[in-house]
């Protein structure tokens, strides 16, 4: 059931991601933790409020972006968990169209019984796309 609940959450972070709504993606994150972000060639993000403005200036650069997420692998505890995937990402930057195969990590922590983001990190993957060994979906006790 935690890993439905978490493949749920991963889930509406790519609607809001791809619909590029800031109010959705600041309701996804945590507040009783403190938050972190690392996009792709940024540098590290710390803070709710960095967190925000840097979703508020990739939205602000993007008109239209699609994503596809393969090889996911959910891993659930009590009160804490994380979403490994590949991201397979479609955008438009100053007019431009942009395909990017991403590696991301999104962790999650509970909160008052909703799962909530407290890190988002997604990397180029810069060598081919070699297929992962996956194992089972993992829940942490």
């Amino acid at each position: 059931m935690t890993q439905h609940l978490l493949r749920a959450a991963s889930t509406r972070f790519y609607k809001m991601f791809a619909q590029l709504d800031l109010e959705g993606m600041g309701e996804l994150w945590a507040h009783s933790v403190p938050v972190s972000c690392v996009h792709p060639g940024w540098d590290l993000v710390l803070g709710r409020e960095a967190v925000m403005e840097s979703w508020r200036a990739i939205f602000s650069g993007t008109s239209e972006l699609s994503f596809e997420t393969e090889e996911v692998q959910i891993t659930a505890g009590s009160d804490m968990g994380w979403v490994v995937s590949r991201e397979l990402l479609r955008t438009t930057v100053q007019g431009m169209p942009v395909e990017n195969t991403l590696t991301a990590i999104n962790t999650f922590v509970l909160e008052q019984g909703v799962w909530r983001i407290a890190h988002h990190h997604a990397a180029p993957l810069l060598a081919g796309r070699p297929r992962s060994v996956r194992p089972p979906e993992t829940t942490l006790h």
